[in-house]
């Protein structure tokens, strides 16, 4: 797999994908800035928008989109995407360890959508195509990443008594926010979602006691199931804003719960509505210095 590679897209054409999954798009047409073949039986294409979800090089959590691109007649399953970086002097497009290794200093480099399709006949440069995506997989794939962070809020509050420091700073619901300080990594599926967490000196010295709640992770897996099923029980809305944004911008995601509205960072997909999650069942498993969280999730019909 080449992780660097020479685009030739035209200068005034290297800016950050626009992109319009945030607010749930799964159609839209773009331009074609970039197009040619890549790994074997596979090609890149590059468009100025897309509604298209790829895995992100920074925290890939969650899987890109699937569907088809289509333009005069022809078309082309999508079978996978990216984001990437566009240098924009040079038109470079740096992928996966390529774009990791240029760190938190990217002036100059443009976020972009990058398109994994079959091969075959390519479209033009300037070429308008339209692109579909599977729109079940990513229902599917919205109702667990919006479950998974239910489930980090509510971990935060059953972990709240395990903290000896009361000024540790809180989540926007006001818990010590270990998800933060403690997650690893997160890998969001079909059927569920699946979190890691370090407990290391950093943590237990934030004032964490890990012992403590591993000696009672019982009564914690129960209190943040609990906490789910009741949140589930009053559905309310769920927005990433903004929903048209550059692939550049950071999104916000928000969702009203208890009367108080709960938000974090996502680069993500959701649901528009608690309601489309039908349950949500959490086990939690700990070692000497992790805990891992399982969610399985099942969407309402």
């Amino acid at each position: 797999m080449n992780d660097s590679l020479q685009t030739g897209i035209a200068p005034e054409n290297r800016t950050s994908t626009r992109i319009t999954f945030p607010g749930g798009e799964t159609y839209g047409c773009g331009r074609v800035l970039f197009a040619a073949g890549a790994d074997p039986g596979t090609a890149y294409i590059i468009c100025d928008q897309t509604p298209v979800h790829p895995e992100s090089f920074r925290w890939p959590d969650q899987p890109a989109d699937t569907g088809l691109i289509a333009w005069g007649g022809i078309e082309r399953r999508l079978i996978n995407a990216y984001a990437g970086l566009l240098d924009q002097a040079t038109g470079e497009l740096r992928l996966h360890q390529a774009a990791r290794d240029l760190g938190r200093c990217q002036d100059g480099w443009a976020g972009v959508v990058v398109h994994v399709v079959t091969v075959g006949e390519l479209p033009a440069i300037g070429t308008e195509i339209e692109i579909t995506v599977d729109r079940q997989r990513r229902q599917q794939l919205s109702a667990v990443h919006t479950a998974a962070h239910l489930a980090s809020l509510s971990l935060n509050r059953a972990l709240a008594p395990f903290w000896s420091n009361s000024t540790e700073v809180g989540d926007s619901l006001g818990s010590p926010d270990f998800d933060r300080h403690a997650i690893t990594s997160s890998q969001i599926g079909l059927e569920g979602s699946t979190d890691v967490y370090r407990i290391g000196k950093t943590l237990r010295k934030k004032g964490f006691v890990f012992e403590a709640a591993r000696a009672g992770l019982a009564g914690v897996e129960s209190e943040v199931n609990a906490v789910i099923a009741k949140w589930l029980q009053e559905p309310m809305s769920v927005v990433v804003e903004p929903g048209h944004a550059l692939l550049d911008s950071r999104r916000l995601w928000r969702c009203a719960l208890e009367g108080r509205t709960a938000e974090m960072y996502c680069a993500g997909t959701h649901v528009g509505d608690l309601g489309e999650i039908a349950d949500v069942n959490v086990t939690l498993a700990a070692s000497a210095d992790e805990l891992m969280m399982r969610a399985s999730v099942r969407r309402a019909t």
